[in-house]
């Protein structure tokens, strides 16, 4: 196995030397290391990463730092808020109350949340975990209502200014168009269903088994989080970086504070269905694709984008929120996976930097 991935790395040296200075018989994790040099300094931000392939953690590694103000490197165990990236564990939590029998994904999402209007058209559960609802997206109502990243907003704010939507965008299931508010109400559906907070119930069903004992939905902005990374920007006010963080406390479309090291926990039960109950059944219907009213479908699933480039399968969701970004990108049929975590928003581009770490093992 080890043998398979030092050759497999080993192709890296010859495919990369174009990007990568150094000679061509250099060694293969250290043409990984040059990739991410940009970031291999203790005067900025910069990104956890883990390449894992058959099963097997061939490469993780940290680089740049975690925190300025104290001078702590990021590594394999520091911990980023992963935007968007959230999003699979939110439709992973509402797969499993449907494969339970305690959710309909096609009732309408009123029959549980009776406080969002009457609108024209019903939008069901469904609908939602796909993108496909119409509704419009929460951010930029809060944004448009003046409130700030700065500004501590609460899910009860949310909540109050989706009730107050008056119309849909389009006919749900008429068109994709992605939007924070489907997981934000999903997050609240199951809280609703379950009767437990979407963090406790993911970390029952979900983080817990699986060992993931650095990950959680961060549903309060105050709370200490050991090993957390800082978010950073380039500072406004001159040279140097800023800290930018948020005090929003919105879970379900966002909000999860993970580390590689458990992403590579839940990137196993992939392969090894057996570590989750109903494990089979959750990974079948994670990677079912929505389907608009005309029958076309879409590549977007249960918080996954489920497609395809230069015909191998892949299996993605990136994330990017404040000064984080995200990426956890998986090739199933040919069992790799890349991971990167990152409190630089500003350059780092985790979708471009997980393809360049894995196209070259194909």
């Amino acid at each position: 196995m080890v043998f398979r991935m030092l050759v497999a790395l080993a192709a890296l040296v010859a495919l990369a030397g174009a990007a990568v200075p150094g000679p061509q018989d250099e060694d293969p994790f250290a043409v990984l290391d040059g990739l991410f040099a940009p970031w291999d300094r203790d005067d900025g931000p910069g990104l956890s990463v883990a390449l894992i392939v058959d099963g097997t953690m061939a490469y993780e590694r940290g680089f740049g730092m975690a925190n300025l103000e104290h001078a702590i490197p990021n590594t394999p165990d520091t911990i980023f808020r992963i935007g968007s990236t959230s999003k699979q564990f939110t439709a992973a939590c509402i797969a499993l109350l449907s494969l339970r029998g305690e959710l309909d994904l096609d009732a309408d999402v009123r029959t549980i949340l009776r406080e969002l209007p009457e609108w024209e058209h019903a939008v069901t559960v469904r609908h939602m975990v796909h993108h496909v609802s119409g509704i419009p997206d929460y951010v930029g109502l809060l944004a448009g209502a003046g409130h700030e990243l700065e500004d501590h907003t609460t899910p009860e704010d949310t909540l109050k200014i989706l009730v107050a939507v008056e119309g849909l965008q389009f006919e749900p299931g008429s068109r994709f168009q992605y939007s924070n508010s489907n997981y934000f109400l999903l997050g609240a559906v199951v809280r609703r269903v379950s009767g437990k907070s979407l963090r406790a119930f993911a970390e029952e069903n979900i983080f817990g088994p699986l060992g993931m004992t650095d990950t959680h939905y961060h549903d309060r902005y105050a709370e200490v989080v050991p090993r957390r990374a800082d978010g950073y920007r380039r500072s406004p006010f001159g040279p140097g970086w800023a800290v930018h963080n948020t005090t929003w406390e919105q879970v379900g479309d966002g909000g999860v504070f993970t580390t590689v090291r458990d992403l590579a926990r839940w990137d196993a039960f992939f392969y090894d269905h057996s570590l989750l109950a109903d494990g089979a059944a959750l990974h079948a219907l994670m990677h079912t694709r929505g389907v608009l009213n005309d029958g076309t479908e879409i590549e977007y699933a249960f918080g996954l984008g489920v497609g395809e480039e230069q015909g191998r399968r892949v299996v993605a969701h990136a994330g990017g929120w404040v000064g984080f970004v995200a990426e956890m990108m998986r090739w199933p049929d040919d069992r790799v996976t890349v991971i990167v975590l990152s409190n630089d928003a500003g350059s780092v581009r985790p979708s471009a930097l997980a393809k360049s770490m894995a196209a070259v093992l194909f």
